[in-house]
């Protein structure tokens, strides 16, 4: 019984996770016009800002997009994950103080800084004691194992997308 209990688990936690862009685009009695605008891949993550447009109400939604393929054993899977604009705004502001600030320390002990969004979303870095260096990362999902590791040129350079793509959304 426990067995059958656990997958219903996980698969609640998957699907209970999503953006508010997430939830526009897909709710039910909507007619959603996506537009994607690329703005760039750094290392094999590509960011796009995304307008959704509900034609029948005409409300507007704004959100980022960042999608990636991933090689497991035998097939290729792809992966995309829609951040809100006050998550982008936030995940900006944490890159920010992970490049001034953290990766300046040494800490005595592996640490790990993430950021985490509504549609289990995660970046971040962890400090390798053995190595003494910070390894930042960003995972497009929390429940599977879709992590792309980055260096901190990478890292920078996923910021400034970030940035670029939520002022191309203000603008519009």
């Amino acid at each position: 019984m426990i067995f059958l209990f656990l997958p219903a688990l996980a698969w609640g936690q998957d699907s209970l996770s999503r953006s508010n862009a997430d939830l526009f685009a897909y709710s039910p009695g909507r007619l959603v016009h996506k537009t994607y605008y690329l703005i760039g891949t750094v290392h094999k993550v590509q960011v796009e800002a995304v307008r959704l447009v509900d034609l029948l109400k005409k409300d507007t939604v704004n959100a980022v997009r960042l999608e990636s393929d991933f090689a497991g054993q035998y097939t290729v899977s792809n992966k995309s994950v829609l951040l809100d604009l006050d998550e982008v705004t936030l995940l900006i502001q944490g890159l920010l103080l992970l490049e001034e600030t953290y990766f300046a320390q040494q800490p005595v002990t592996y640490t790990e800084v993430n950021f985490a969004s509504r549609s289990s979303f995660a970046a971040g870095a962890y400090y390798e004691y053995k190595t003494k260096t910070w390894q930042p990362f960003i995972r497009l999902s929390m429940f599977h194992d879709y992590t792309v590791v980055l260096n901190r040129q990478e890292f920078q350079s996923f910021r400034f997308l970030l940035e670029e793509a939520k002022n191309k959304l203000i603008i519009k």
